[in-house]
């Protein structure tokens, strides 16, 4: 069981800036508010283990397993005997995702055995429940925070097994958004027979997310399971993780945890602390983060990264089993380096309600942005408990908001895939113009720092690849092309100029719209396909010299995917392009090959030629993987090149 509903408990202050150090030799940035939340009832009541039919029967069905495998019984196995494995932590975060953990623990086993209200964990303490019924709490319950539902919808924490051993139980296709404690109880879940006899009990999974191996394979350590959910009996997105002795219809029940009131080994690897005071994130915001918006509907944490001199943005701290008077210091420097802001925050005891900790927690500093800001980029870092999390914002200029795809109305047919990404701790514009020479495609690429409101890239253009498989990076030779001057009057706005050394491109100026721009990363939900933060650059490390960019658009069930595959034909550049709708986990593109124009400002649309070229699929794998197939069982492992700043996944 796990609740993760905004409490009652609150504490707003609202301060003057004179409250925080911070540099005044620039822009005087104003903290004007200061707002904590905690989230979430620790010791709520609540089952969400299984029942004794619903234990009964999955039991029943993992024995019939076993035997059926010939997987041997373990019943009969000395617990004292065992090569206890060592458990590894079973939830992972994401690749490519800030932070290294999104969850808190909110339960533990029960040790005492009696009911109501009598409640004893390993540590002697109360982090667990009994119900009235006379249910002990039998597990581990992991949460997710924050913003568990929107994590679970992008599928941003997996559930991983804690041991190495054999799938002997698998139930999917349960609905898993679940907020009561009367729910089905009938969870989708994972039943792992560990290597030293043990059997772990994986519950709560996300629907259609469970790993593609079936009842019998091995899985190692480590090793994906599935998503969190909250199928069965569960009051939010969470991990039960139960532990159990052997695979017999009467296995004893082990707590994993060593201390006071179970003096036993522990069996972790790395035994968590019982309290572990921790600051698991740092984001900004253009408005308070909303952390509850009713149950199974994601969160809009109204993420931006992206201002205005003039704006507020609100700095929000990420907490778990956060304590009184224990300091963060939040420090911000602008491009140059130097500090504008500096302050330590240490909510007191009658700040945090005179609770003794506060299971998941946060707390937004609101910052008002000068008028006269240097634009450019600056760094919030957030330090706690001798660990610290950073994140960045781009302030001024319109070019930060400008990722998309670009065209001149007027010559419709070729255009411009823009990416505002970091590298280097600055601000870049990434380029790639897709275009004619002579009637045939040829394509140009370029990055280049922001200055300004825009950016001088020096392009360059490429020849001597095969199409892939057959393609080798050894034969494709990128030469300088000439400079770009892009200019942006607004984020939708641009202008720019060329002067290109090589023969036939010559120079020249377009005045450039906006077509389409990435989709809001707040709106990812279960139904909105494809998450946002999956538009950018993508490449296959075995073959460096061609890649993909893609811009994930529109909202809701209208999301759309919009494919620029810039690649090689036996020698010359090609270009394929495409969209197509964009399902949860990839999406299949018919993509298009054009021909036929000429480079401005020769350009005429009426010559431009399309013809279909095939579909291409994509799967996602992971916010930093997709899998490319196409054709007969033509395979790329695509890993990220760039991430947009606008649409960066969090």
């Amino acid at each position: 069981m796990i609740r993760l509903a905004t409490s009652a408990a609150l504490a707003a202050l609202l301060l003057p800036s004179s409250a925080f150090a911070a540099s005044q030799a620039g822009p005087a940035f104003a903290i004007t508010r200061v707002e904590g939340h905690a989230v979430g009832d620790s010791h709520g009541a609540g089952r969400d283990g299984l029942g004794p039919d619903a234990e009964r029967a999955a039991v029943t069905e993992m024995r019939a397993n076993i035997a059926r495998l010939g997987l041997q019984d373990t019943h009969a196995f000395s617990l004292s005997a065992k090569n206890a494995a060592a458990l590894q932590w079973p939830m992972l975060v994401a690749d490519g995702l800030p932070g290294d953990e999104r969850s808190v623990t909110s339960n533990h086993v029960d040790h005492d055995g009696t009911f109501p209200a009598k409640l004893r964990d390993y540590s002697c303490g109360t982090r667990t429940y009994d119900t009235a019924a006379g249910y002990n709490h039998r597990g581990t319950d992991i949460g997710l925070w924050p913003f568990g539902w929107q994590t679970m919808a992008q599928e941003s924490v997996a559930v991983t097994a804690a041991a190495g051993g054999r799938i002997v139980l698998r139930r999917d296709g349960r609905y898993d958004r679940n907020c009561s404690m009367d729910a089905p109880d009938d969870p989708n879940m994972v039943f792992v027979q560990h290597d030293d006899g043990t059997v772990g009990w994986y519950l709560h999974l996300k629907k259609d997310s469970l790993t593609a191996k079936q009842v019998g394979q091995r899985v190692e350590a480590g090793e994906y399971l599935g998503a969190v959910g909250s199928s069965g009996v569960s009051t939010g997105p969470h991990l039960h993780f139960e532990l159990r002795a052997d695979n017999s219809n009467s296995a004893a029940v082990i707590d994993p945890y060593q201390g006071q009131c179970n003096a036993v080994a522990s069996r972790w690897a790395e035994q968590p602390e019982y309290l572990a005071p921790r600051l698991l994130a740092v984001a900004t915001h253009d408005a308070a983060p909303v952390v509850d918006a009713g149950c199974g509907q994601p969160e809009n944490p109204n993420y931006q990264r992206v201002f205005e001199p003039g704006d507020t943005v609100y700095v929000a701290a990420y907490y778990g089993d956060q304590v009184p008077n224990r300091a963060s210091t939040i420090v911000m420097r602008d491009p140059a380096g130097a500090e504008v802001v500096r302050f330590n925050h240490a909510p007191t005891s009658a700040d945090m309600q005179g609770a003794a900790y506060w299971q998941a927690s946060y707390w937004y500093f609101q910052l008002d942005i000068p008028a006269n800001a240097t634009p450019g980029r600056y760094q919030i870092e957030v330090s706690y408990e001798g660990k610290s999390h950073t994140t960045s914002l781009l302030i001024g200029a319109p070019v930060y908001a400008a990722s998309g795809l670009w065209f001149d109305p007027a010559q419709s047919g070729h255009g411009f895939t823009v990416e505002v990404i970091e590298s280097g701790g600055a601000p870049q514009l990434s380029v790639a113009w897709f275009t004619y020479l002579d009637g045939e495609p040829r394509w140009l690429f370029g990055i280049a720092p922001i200055v300004g409101n825009g950016a001088t890239l020096p392009m360059l253009i490429s020849t001597g690849g095969q199409f892939p498989p057959a393609f080798d990076p050894a034969a494709v030779d990128f030469v300088p092309w000439g400079s770009l001057q892009f200019t942006f009057s607004a984020e939708d706005r641009a202008q720019i100029t060329w002067n290109s050394t090589v023969e036939g491109f010559g120079t020249g100026s377009l005045q450039l719209q906006r077509a389409a721009k990435a989709s809001d990363v707040n709106l990812d939900s279960f139904d909105s396909g494809l998450r946002a933060c999956m538009s950018g650059s993508w490449y296959a490390p075995s073959q460096s010299g061609h890649g993909l960019q893609l811009l994930v658009t529109g909202e809701g069930a209208a999301r759309q995917l919009l494919v620029a595959w810039y690649v090689y034909e036996n020698g010359k550049q090609l270009w394929l392009s495409g969209a197509g709708a964009a399902t949860a986990d990839g999406a299949t593109i018919a993509l298009n090959r054009t021909g036929g124009a000429q480079f401005p400002p020769d350009f005429d649309p009426a010559d431009v030629t399309i013809a279909p070229w095939g579909n291409v699929q994509f799967q996602l794998v992971d916010p930093q993987h997709l899998r490319l197939t196409w054709g007969d069982a033509n395979v790329l492992d695509l890993q990220r090149s760039t991430q947009i700043v606008s649409a960066a996944c969090l």
